[in-house]
């Protein structure tokens, strides 16, 4: 496991194809401190196929007070998604 405060520069997936999942598929939310500290940089999810799943596609967050942080950047496009279900909380 990663230390608490390390992160990606940024996360890249494009033309993969995700089959009957279930929960989170990328939980990138791990930051709890406020402190204004987020796992990823940039997060681009591109042109993928998701087919029958079940859950959230993706979670990050980015909390605190810290104004002077400006990511995460995120980039979600052109992506098909095929008989999927999510009940919310």
């Amino acid at each position: 496991m990663a230390n608490k405060l390390s992160y990606f520069d940024s996360i890249a997936i494009k033309h993969c194809t995700f089959k009957t999942g279930k929960g989170i598929l990328f939980d990138l939310a791990e930051e709890k401190d406020r402190k204004g500290y987020y796992n990823v940089e940039g997060f681009m999810f591109l042109n993928n196929n998701i087919i029958n799943h079940d859950g959230q596609l993706v979670t990050l967050i980015q909390s605190g007070k810290n104004e002077s942080t400006l990511g995460p950047i995120i980039n979600i496009n052109g992506n098909q998604i095929y008989r999927y279900k999510y009940k919310g909380r």
